[in-house]
């Protein structure tokens, strides 16, 4: 925290809390995905996408609230390698929004579409012109690389597809395959041939397992929901991936809590989701069991970290608890943990214009 003439100016608050409005949305789009296969009413799903909405208006009004205290500015945040690629979440989300609303508010869900994914394209390019200029050491390389582009790639062909514009669908939908192939790989590469991930970027390995289940969301979109070759193939590149999940269990059990574990919500929403959709589709023997459990799941999960992050607020409003000091040093040094150990690439590129004071 910075100090000027005797006065503490407060940081800003890290870009990994939007990952709960995120993480939200995702559960809803699971009951909205859930009631559409067992026939339930529309509104039945309502409550979760009032509750995402208000979550992302509050942490919007948040960040913006304490930006303007802070001495550091948003473009010295979104610059962070850490913490950048997560501000993709914003206009995501309002495309989720978005096409959520197509239906009773066609007006207002259609200028949403297009607003976030002008949005996503523009910032996405915006990140990557910057990884270009400034590149990116390879210690600070993280799943979340994949939300400018892929997530955003996705989830823009399904929005557009929702609307009815079929190019742009098409179109956001080469560009999230793009980039998950270019991306996922460096990402991986970063994992395999680089030291392991610092604790509060851990969670978001879970990342990496979304882009199978979100893209096949998006080409059942595009395609009129018939479960064809691409389906397949992308809902078997899902389970994979959820195999790898499942041999991360003994890392992630010992971590240590921290608002980064919203990071699971979301890829376990979308995975949920593509379950779900796709169970309703086939009618198999028993489909009814597994959209609930999938549902059970999800929800179980989000509660149990809901729950879990509110307990911490509250601790750490009465000043209580190393748990609670762990996380505050955890969320506030986010960017500074992925990037502070040099390697041979740091030490050969040219100094950092980014400096922070706490």
């Amino acid at each position: 925290m910075t100090s000027v003439a005797g006065q503490r100016i407060p940081p800003r608050i890290p870009l990994n809390t939007l990952a709960i409005p995120f993480g939200l949305v995702g559960l809803a789009g699971c009951w909205s995905s859930a009631a559409a296969a067992f026939g339930w009413p529309r509104w039945s799903a309502e409550p979760f996408w009032i509750l995402a909405g208000c979550a992302l208006i509050w942490l919007l009004i948040a960040h913006a609230v304490r930006g303007h205290r802070a001495a550091e500015t948003v473009l010295v945040q979104l610059r962070e390698p850490a913490q950048g690629p997560v501000a993709a979440i914003v206009p995501i989300t309002i495309m989720l929004f978005g096409a959520h609303l197509v239906p009773t508010l066609p007006t207002v869900g259609t200028i949403l579409v297009y607003a976030g994914a002008a949005g996503s394209a523009l910032f996405g390019a915006w990140l990557i012109a910057q990884w270009i200029r400034r590149p990116v050491p390879a210690r600070s390389i993280h799943g979340g690389f994949l939300l400018p582009t892929v997530a955003a790639g996705f989830i823009g062909a399904e929005a557009a597809a929702v609307i009815g514009n079929t190019d742009l669908a098409m179109a956001a939908f080469g560009m999230g395959a793009l980039f998950w192939v270019v991306v996922f790989t460096i990402v991986l590469a970063r994992l395999a041939v680089v030291d392991p991930l610092p604790d509060p970027l851990m969670p978001t390995l879970a990342i990496l397992a979304a882009p199978p289940a979100v893209g096949g969301m998006a080409w059942l979109a595009l395609n009129g929901r018939v479960i064809d070759v691409l389906t397949v193939v992308l809902f078997g590149s899902t389970v994979f991936m959820v195999l790898i999940q499942l041999a991360l269990l003994p890392t992630y059990r010992r971590l240590t809590f921290s608002l980064g574990f919203w990071s699971f919500t979301f890829s376990t929403a979308a995975i949920a989701s593509q379950i779900i959709i796709l169970s309703g589709l086939s009618r198999f023997a028993g489909w009814q069991v597994v959209v609930v459990i999938a549902l059970g799941i999800v929800s179980i999960l989000i509660l149990s970290i809901a729950v879990r992050s509110v307990a911490e607020w509250r601790s750490r409003a009465r000043g209580t608890g190393d748990d609670v000091a762990r996380l505050a040093a955890a969320d506030a040094a986010v960017e500074r943990t992925a990037s502070d150990t040099p390697s041979q690439d740091e030490r050969s590129a040219p100094t950092s214009e980014v400096t922070h004071e706490h």
